[in-house]
């Protein structure tokens, strides 16, 4: 005390008072009584006035009346020494309540002993420690309550504390990892250099975030990120933090949304309809391979984020923008049809189905289109909706064929019944007689004819119609014709018109491979249609060369043909206009059987005809001219004699009476004996114990055992008899099974009798 009472009693030493002065603690003198001798500028600072109003003041002024006593209690102890340093509060003049930290020294003041007291506010202090504290609460409560796994390492990644997440995760407890390296143990063997190089990265000051697998105690392994960083003070690393988060299932359900993701684009790449993914307002963002493939999209950038307006035709594009406006408002639209255009500029109609998409906050944000061509399933339709109206105009036409039919049946049935009744009147004379018999054949001849249509159509249709070419003398054919057709015309008492053959005078004779009776057939139909539509005036037929074919035609001055009628007519049950003219007989297949035999015959037909005036029908043939006539082709048959085959025996087999007396009647005059089977079974029998049978004429269709099984049945007990079946059948498959059947030849009802005659010789005459 001595020493510094010297230094503290001289006031006028300059360094004193400056650190009285400037010190930023508050500084009090006062003596033993309480009694404030000097303050410095903090000291009034601190009670919250000017200091020098602090001096002569009394210590006891500055605090509550309650702490005066132990303040008075306090100053004794800093007078006689028993302390020099404590911790208090201060009351300052403004109400505020200061912690302070207190330094006393004795000294002499004005030469009286007084006390020192340095006050240093403790405020800041206070509150730095109070943070401090918190915070370390904080960290506590963080590191145990985190669901995270904590570990705490040292410099040398020596494991100090782990949380009680880190045991729940690993299950390994503080006593047993405390002083470890975590490689030691959680690091699987294949990842131990990865750990080792993630602890020397931290331990270089570096935070790093990775996802790896780690060990548990068990053995299992689990899929975890770890977050781990520097723990420093005052830039000196101490230590290191990691944080260990479970992510097994986040990884599972990661690995799963991907693969949902790859599956999704998959089934978005490999669909079959074109799919496009646009904004809102139509810019396309992206696009399938079957997008790219139908709108031929080449690879450069030109077609990536355009928009679908671009690949809409212009007239539909406001259609277009109604279309996207709907699906934002309604969520989706479906199927309506645009017309869209390919990157090659061709266009296509497509059917086009789109949804509007939303984002995870349920905005609108995509719209999804679903697009298809269907440019071939509308020609389908169309094509199919063609083939409906045909359809109905076939069962049309056909109920006006069948209609039409019954008509031409029972035409000439009517003038057979009519005139046969009175054919069996006494009251008629050899001259009617005569009459009725010519009027019957014609009958049955128009009605032959009719079936015969029908057979032949029935025929191309099932495509059963065989062309045999052989050499045909054309002129010949055509004289036939002429003569045949001039008798028609006299029959029918059309005097008013003029039938005209017209063969080119500079040729003496056609020559043609072609198949006669085809030949015919078509001349014949033009020309019985010629006869049928012209009441008066001129019908020509003849013929051209032009380069290697033929060119016949026929014409006439009748009714004519519209125009818009020209291709129907060849279409079958077609008579040009159905309600022209009642005299249009027929069953309305001529034309169409003709142009078929045309075609199979290598040549075309057309028409040139106006309603009105007249009709010229020309078919073409290929010009395959020979100079060799085949006269067993085409010589016409001598007069048929009756033959004498007396001694020869027939068996006929026949189960209808008028059918078998009518063949009776036909072989009686040749002299042969007759013999009549009802059935297959009594002829089976009759060839069995008669064994001088030379031929046996077999019906098909009987109604215990028919003809195709007496045959065999004939055939395998007496192979040597000839079987000449006799059938109403006229199809290409009947005929083969009657010949598989066993059966030597064949004979198609209505039967003659020159062709019966013709037919039984080629067998009886051997």
């Amino acid at each position: 005390m001595p020493a510094s009472s010297g230094v503290f009693e001289d006031q006028r030493n300059e360094g004193f008072r400056m650190l009285f002065e400037n010190s930023p603690d508050a500084i009090f003198i006062e003596d033993e009584d309480g009694l404030i001798l000097n303050v410095n500028h903090a000291a009034g600072e601190l009670q919250g006035i000017e200091h020098s109003r602090l001096v002569n003041m009394n210590i006891r002024d500055l605090v509550p009346p309650d702490q005066v006593e132990a303040l008075l209690e306090r100053n004794k102890l800093w007078f006689t020494g028993k302390i020099n340093y404590c911790r208090a509060v201060v009351y300052s003049l403004t109400g505020k309540i200061i912690p302070v930290e207190l330094h006393g020294s004795l000294l002499y003041f004005s030469k009286k002993p007084s006390l020192l007291l340095i006050l240093r506010n403790l405020t800041e202090a206070r509150e730095e420690e109070n943070n401090i504290r918190l915070e370390k609460i904080y960290f506590e409560n963080l590191f145990k309550a985190t669901p995270e796994a904590i570990v705490i390492t040292d410099k040398e990644s020596r494991i100090q504390r782990i949380n009680d997440q880190f045991t729940s995760l690993f299950g390994y407890t503080a006593a047993e990892v405390t002083g470890k390296t975590t490689w030691s143990f959680l690091t699987p063997p294949d990842r131990i250099h990865e750990s080792e190089a993630f602890s020397a990265a931290v331990n270089k000051g570096r935070s790093i975030i990775k996802e790896t697998r780690r060990l548990k105690k068990d053995g299992t392994s689990v899929s975890v990120s770890v977050v781990g960083a520097p723990i420093t003070i005052n830039d000196d690393q101490i230590g290191v933090f990691k944080m260990y988060r479970n992510i097994t299932e986040q990884k599972r359900t990661r690995e799963a949304l991907i693969e949902s993701q790859e599956k999704l684009r998959n089934i978005f790449q490999s669909s079959p309809d074109a799919i496009a993914l646009t904004s809102l307002d139509g810019i396309v963002i992206d696009k399938n391979n079957a997008a790219k493939e139908l709108f031929r999209f080449p690879g450069d950038k030109k077609y990536k984020d355009f928009s679908c307006l671009s690949i809409t035709a212009a007239k539909d594009h406001k259609r277009a923008r109604n279309f996207m406006r709907a699906v934002i408002k309604k969520g989706h639209v479906k199927n309506k049809t645009f017309t869209l255009v390919k990157s090659n500029g061709t266009y296509f109609m497509a059917e086009v189905s789109a949804s509007l998409l939303k984002n995870k906050n349920m905005e609108p944000s995509n719209l999804i289109f679903i697009v298809k061509d269907i440019t071939e399933r509308l020609l389908y339709e169309r094509r199919l909706e063609a083939a409906k109206e045909k359809a109905i105009e076939s069962d049309n036409l056909k109920s006006a064929f069948l209609a039409n039919m019954s008509h031409e049946i029972r035409t000439p049935m009517n003038a057979i019944i009519g005139f046969s009744k009175l054919l069996s009147s006494k009251e008629t004379n050899e001259e009617d007689n005569t009459e009725y018999i010519e009027i019957i054949k014609n009958a049955g001849n128009n009605l032959l004819n009719l079936i015969d249509d029908i057979i032949d159509f029935a025929k191309i249709e099932a495509g059963e119609v065989s062309i045999k070419q052989i050499n045909c003398d054309v002129h010949k054919i055509m004289k036939e014709l002429h003569s045949s057709f001039e008798k028609e015309r006299i029959r029918k008492k059309k005097n008013g018109i003029d039938l005209i053959l017209k063969i080119p005078g500079s040729r003496k004779e056609l020559v043609m491979l072609t198949d006669q009776n085809r030949f015919r057939q078509i001349f014949s139909n033009l020309l019985s249609n010629a006869m049928k539509f012209t009441k008066e005036g001129r019908i020509e037929f003849g013929y051209n060369i032009e380069n290697n074919s033929a060119i016949f035609y026929v014409s006439d001055s009748g009714i004519g043909i519209p125009e818009d009628k020209h291709r129907i007519i060849f279409e079958r049950f077609r008579q040009g206009e159905f309600n022209y003219s009642k005299n249009s007989e027929g069953t309305g297949l001529g034309l169409a059987i003709s142009q078929n035999l045309v075609e199979l015959l290598g040549g075309t037909i057309m028409v040139d005809s106006k309603k009105g005036k007249g009709s010229v029908f020309r078919f073409t043939l290929p010009l395959v001219q020979t100079d060799i006539i085949q006269n067993e082709d085409i010589k016409k048959l001598p007069k048929m004699n009756i033959q004498n085959w007396k001694g020869k025996v027939i068996l006929i087999v026949e189960d209808n009476e008028l059918n078998s007396r009518l063949l009776q009647r036909m072989v009686e005059p040749t002299g042969a004996e007759i013999i009549i089977a009802r059935d297959g079974k009594p002829a089976i029998e009759a060839c069995i114990s008669n064994e001088t049978i030379d031929i046996v004429l077999m019906d098909i269709q009987m109604p215990e055992m028919d003809g195709y099984e007496a045959t065999r049945m004939i055939k395998s007990l007496r192979p040597e008899i000839p079987v000449v079946a006799q059938t109403a059948y006229a199809m290409a498959e009947e005929r083969e099974k009657i010949i598989s059947a066993g059966c030597d030849d064949y004979l198609s009802k209505p039967i003659r009798q020159k062709d019966l005659l013709m037919m039984l010789s080629k067998y009886l005459n051997q």
